[in-house]
């Protein structure tokens, strides 16, 4: 399985992060201007970590494939999106021309607009929606500080727009089980 994340806040590297421990290829898309810094050192992850008992601080360095664009030919699985709501605007007409076959995952908290956004732009066949409820954190510099949730309630909440079960859906809940982010697929995850 071959996926793309476009996001290095938080969410984007705690998700992937563990995607890639539980085995998937990832490749992150980084700024032109930091992917020789990330190149040379990772994103750094101190993460408090409360599924596990104790909840132990883990630190380590995410070092995934780092890419500074996409392409259609690029032959991406799935395209994890964990951006700023503010930022859709501009990323959605690129995912529009380059995402290939992939199916893009919208893995963000969704302001009031964001989703008929994203319809002038994708057909609801190219995309899913997520809610990471899972972990939160924040960002200093190089350091991504994050924490993973142990609270049977914090569920990554996942589901089609016209909340069809779907294999792609059953696929992304599978993975994200194998990465322990306690996924749930829910038929109205628009409202």
């Amino acid at each position: 399985m071959k996926i793309l994340t476009i996001g290095a806040g938080v969410i984007g590297v705690t998700y992937s992060w563990q995607l890639q421990k539980a085995g998937y290829d990832l490749a992150h898309l980084v700024r032109k201007y930091k992917i020789d810094q990330y190149k040379v050192q990772g994103i750094q992850i101190r993460c408090l970590d409360l599924r596990k008992p104790g909840g132990p601080v883990v630190e380590e360095s995410y070092r995934p494939y780092f890419v500074d664009d996409f392409f259609a030919d690029d032959d991406y699985d799935y395209i994890l999106v964990a951006v700023n709501s503010n930022q859709l605007a501009e990323l959605l007409p690129k995912l529009n021309a380059c995402s290939g076959r992939a199916t893009i995952v919208f893995l963000q908290n969704m302001r009031i607009g964001d989703d008929e956004l994203i319809g002038q732009h994708l057909q609801c066949e190219k995309y899913v929606i997520a809610y990471p409820f899972k972990a939160g954190g924040g960002r200093t510099g190089n350091v991504i500080d994050t924490v993973i949730f142990g609270l049977e309630l914090a569920d990554t909440v996942i589901g089609e727009v016209d909340g069809k079960m779907t294999p792609r859906v059953k696929t992304l809940h599978h993975m994200l089980k194998q990465a322990n982010l306690n996924p749930r697929i829910i038929p109205d995850i628009i409202p």
